[in-house]
Parts: structure tokens; C-alpha cells; sequence
């Protein structure tokens, strides 16, 4: 990683803390915070106004989503996210391929996984790392 992708990753992590602690990342994740285009504004769910009285800040100036389009517009997402949930993303079906190279089947490989992913190892990470032991493996079994 060039020294630019490494600053940009570090202060993308450090914005994604930020609003995980101030509770608003599982807001954007649900789709309950949206960029209106039209108007160049942040829409806001109004559950936030007390928040923000009792921090002492005020009512921000903000678009407020109606109960009625953020509800459907949240409603789809979450069906949406659930579909999604159930299926593994293309690097996870590259992970479980390249262990079934390895091994010849998949045992073992969901308490791996989850061992690596504990240790905060991504799964392109986890692929990489994969396939250095393939191509380990076929220079011994070449060699």
C-alpha cells in the first residue's frame, strides 16, 4: 500500500470511528441518513432532536426525512441487506475455492475464517494469503 492509500485508508477508519461513537453509523448503514442532490442538504430522522437538545447543541439545520419516505426507503434497504446477508460476497466464494484447492474440503475452514477475521484480517487478505500457500504447494509438489 503507496503512502496515499495508507493516509486515506487511516483517516477513512478514524471518520467511521467517529460516527460509530456519536451513533450514527448504524444510521448511514440502514440508509436512515441520505444526501438529498436536489436541495444539497443532509435529511436527518427526528429522533436525533432530542440527542441533540441534551448535548446542549440546538436543533440542527437539517432536512428532516418524512416518517412515511424514510420508512419505505428504509424498508427496502433492510430487504435488500438481508438478501444480501445470506450470500457470500465474491471474495468469500474465492476463499472458500482456494481452501477446498488446499485442503481437499472445507472443514476447519469457518473457525479459520473467524480467527482471522477476529484479528481483524480482511478477506482480500485472507484470499492473498490463500493463495501464497497454493503457490507454495505447487512449487513443492513441482520441486
Amino acid at each position: 500500500m503507496n503512502e496515499g492509500d495508507a493516509t486515506k485508508s487511516a483517516i477513512t477508519d478514524g471518520m467511521k470511528k467517529c460516527a460509530s461513537r456519536i451513533g450514527v453509523g448504524s444510521d448511514l448503514y440502514k440508509g436512515m441518513i441520505t444526501w438529498d442532490k436536489k436541495q444539497q442538504a443532509i435529511i436527518v430522522p427526528q429522533h436525533y432532536d432530542p440527542y441533540y437538545q441534551e448535548q446542549g447543541w440546538g436543533l440542527p439545520k437539517m432536512q428532516r426525512s418524512t416518517p412515511s419516505s424514510s420508512n419505505q426507503t428504509s424498508s427496502r434497504k433492510f430487504e435488500l441487506t438481508d438478501k444480501l446477508k445470506g450470500k457470500p460476497s465474491a471474495v468469500q466464494t474465492k476463499i472458500k475455492a482456494a481452501w477446498q484447492e488446499l485442503a481437499g474440503n472445507l472443514d476447519g475452514l469457518d473457525e479459520w475464517y473467524g480467527k482471522k477475521r477476529q484479528e481483524q484480517v480482511s478477506d482480500q487478505q485472507i484470499y492473498n494469503l490463500l493463495q501464497k500457500r497454493l503457490q507454495d504447494k505447487k512449487k513443492l509438489a513441482s520441486a
